[in-house]
This record gives structure tokens, C-alpha cells and sequence, in this order.
């Protein structure tokens, strides 16, 4: 009698959806709500109420949002300790270890080091899927050395898992380990099948070109715009990969001029060059003309706008 009883709770039990944990839907909110989103923001205000493991890992993303990286550090632990099966919590704990490892002289960039890598290896083994990880993993295995775990061949393996993922993001991931082996043909290989994987995207068309141009390849550079312009994507993205073109190889300097000039008249999108660097190649341009007075004109206006540039500084200080 008394089993009988108990089996309608047992079956209850079973069929009832677990409590809410941290999920990656819950870390992309998080990270939409660092970078400015005011609805998710208030998703995570929401959420980082009461101590359950949910409203820490919600409290530990108010704290990144007030760049109180200690008390972050703090949130995100709890959060994985209350939830030790939540990929997204030891996601979060590599990204904040990370955060506090760069902020940190080398004795505290080697103390940490372990518990990066650590966190994203467990955040992989609980969820494959977890290509923020696996990212951050990568990124560890490029720029630790060996004695502190630095491997280039697992990164690259980390590579290949995610582009079974996402091709994109694969992509992006096998350039960062070319890139970190100096694998200069892989490189061009890429991001030429980013050309034709991507062609909407700027990824392949302005790297590709400017690898091409800064190898001496300017004819190379100069056909892979004309591609590029062909499909009337990013167009203005493409004028500054002319001037840039043109200032780097002193090649077809007066197309180049008039592209960037295009260029500073409009007003780039997320993604697009800053104007300082559109004036900055503009100068170089200048200078290859013999132009100074109207090269000194650019770098001050390069400076303007980015008042750190050093190549514009150095420029200057080479004209005077």
C-alpha cells in the first residue's frame, strides 16, 4: 500500500523539468548584457536575485558590467560550485581567471594559468557544444608557453572541433592558429576560401588583400578588390582596403587617394575602419607624392581622432 503510494511522487519526480540552471543560453544573455543590451541587462538584474547558483552566475555578470573583477571572480565560482554540471558557470570562471591573469603581474599571470585552462576543459567536457570555450581554451594553448601548458598542436585540434560547429567561427579559429604558427601559406589559404565560403562577409576580402599587399603582391591585392567590388558588398570597407593598397605598395597612388577621400566623406559602420586610419594611409600617400605640407594635414587629423596613434605621431615627427 504505502508503494503504491509513493509511486505517483516517484513518477512525478522523474517527469519534472529540472530546477533552472545556467545554461548557454543564460551566457549568451550575460554577454549581450555586458556589451549594452538593456533588455537582457534587465534579465540579469532579474536573475541575480536570492543566492542560488543562477542569481550568482547572474550577479557575477552585474559585476563584470561594473568592472569589479574580484567580485566577479567571486560570483562565477559560486555559481560553478552550486552547479558543477553547468558549462556556461566554467565558462564564465576561464573568461573572468583570464580577465584577472592579464590585469596581473607575471607571478599572478602563472598562478592562474592552471584554472584557466582548467575551467574551459571542464566547461567542454559538459557541453561539446560550447564553442566560447573551446575558443577560450584555444586562445590559452596559442599564448601560454609549454611549462604552463601552451600546446599549438591541441589548439589546433580545438580548431578543427569548433569549425564542425560553426564553418565561421572554425574559420576564424584555424586563421588564429596559422597566424600563431606563422603558417603564412595556410593563412592566405583561408582566408581565399573565405572569399568564396563567405563572400558577404569582409573577413577573407580585406584580410586577404592586405596579406597580399604587405607580401609585395600589389597586383594580387589590387585584383582581389576588384572581386570584392564586383559583388557590392561593404563597399566602403573596400575603398579603404584601396588606399590602404595604395599606400603600402606606393602602387596606383592616385586611385588610392581618391578612394580614401571617398571614404573619410562618409560615415563607417560597426566593423569599418576608424576615420584616424583613413587619414593616416592618406598621409602615406602624401608622402609617397612628396606631398608633405598636405601629409602633415592628415596625420594631424589622424591624431585628432585617435590621439594615440603612434604611427601617425612617429610620421609627424618624421616630416618635420
Amino acid at each position: 500500500m504505502l508503494l503504491r503510494r509513493l509511486l505517483p511522487i516517484l513518477a512525478a519526480a522523474i517527469v519534472a523539468p529540472p530546477v533552472h540552471a545556467q545554461t548557454l543560453a543564460d551566457a549568451r544573455i550575460c554577454e549581450r548584457a555586458i556589451n549594452g543590451n538593456a533588455a537582457d541587462r534587465a534579465a540579469m538584474q532579474r536573475m541575480a536575485r536570492g543566492s542560488t547558483p543562477v542569481a550568482q552566475f547572474a550577479a557575477g555578470c552585474m559585476s563584470v558590467m561594473a568592472a569589479q573583477w574580484d567580485s566577479a571572480a567571486v560570483h562565477f565560482d559560486a555559481a560553478a560550485a552550486g552547479n558543477p554540471r553547468s558549462s556556461a558557470a566554467f565558462l564564465w570562471v576561464g573568461n573572468i581567471t583570464g580577465h584577472l591573469a592579464r590585469l596581473g603581474n607575471v607571478q599572478v599571470k602563472v598562478r592562474l594559468a592552471p584554472a584557466i585552462r582548467d575551467a574551459y576543459a571542464k566547461a567542454i567536457t559538459l557541453d561539446g557544444s560550447n564553442i566560447d570555450a573551446r575558443e577560450g581554451l584555444m586562445q590559452y594553448l596559442l599564448q601560454a608557453p609549454p611549462p604552463l601548458g601552451g600546446d599549438k598542436a591541441k589548439a589546433g585540434e580545438q580548431a578543427t572541433a569548433i569549425a564542425k560547429l560553426s564553418a565561421y567561427r572554425g574559420l576564424g579559429a584555424q586563421l588564429a592558429v596559422a597566424s600563431a604558427t606563422n603558417d603564412k601559406p595556410a593563412v592566405e589559404r583561408l582566408l581565399f576560401g573565405a572569399t568564396t565560403q563567405f563572400p558577404d562577409s569582409v573577413i577573407g576580402w580585406a584580410n586577404l588583400s592586405a596579406v597580399q599587399a604587405d607580401a609585395g603582391r600589389t597586383a594580387d591585392a589590387f585584383a582581389t578588390i576588384t572581386r570584392w567590388q564586383a559583388r557590392d558588398t561593404h563597399p566602403m570597407f573596400a575603398l579603404f582596403s584601396i588606399g590602404r593598397t595604395a599606400a603600402v605598395s606606393g602602387q596606383q597612388l592616385t586611385r588610392g587617394e581618391q578612394a580614401l577621400k571617398e571614404y573619410l566623406r562618409g560615415r563607417p559602420g560597426a566593423g569599418e575602419p576608424p576615420l584616424a586610419n583613413a587619414n593616416y594611409r592618406l598621409g602615406q600617400i602624401y608622402e609617397r607624392q612628396n606631398r608633405k605640407a598636405d601629409a602633415r594635414v592628415a596625420y594631424q587629423a589622424a591624431l585628432r581622432t585617435n590621439p594615440s596613434m603612434r604611427d601617425a605621431s612617429v610620421a609627424l615627427e618624421r616630416l618635420k
